[in-house]
């Protein structure tokens, strides 16, 4: 009866041992995960950053333009 006992008592520590080596995986894996999403969310908000600027240089550039076109517009009299 002690052995059977003895035995029902290490396998629910089997249990609990293996229960608590996948939850240390599965807490890796979310670590991992996070890491991953930091990682593209860093990527976007420089593609934002970059996005900008050249919308930016653009507006500057059209604005430019704009202004070549009405000196032109009025040398030729429009």
């Amino acid at each position: 009866a002690l052995a059977a006992l003895a035995a029902a008592v290490r396998a629910r520590v089997d249990q609990v041992h293996g229960g608590s080596r996948e939850q240390q995986r599965a807490g890796e894996r979310i670590g991992e995960s996070l890491r991953q999403i930091e990682m593209v969310s860093q990527q976007a908000a420089a593609g934002a950053e970059e996005g900008s600027a050249a919308a930016e240089e653009l507006t500057a550039q059209a604005g430019s333009l704009l202004d070549v076109v009405g000196v032109l517009g009025r040398m030729v009299g429009r």
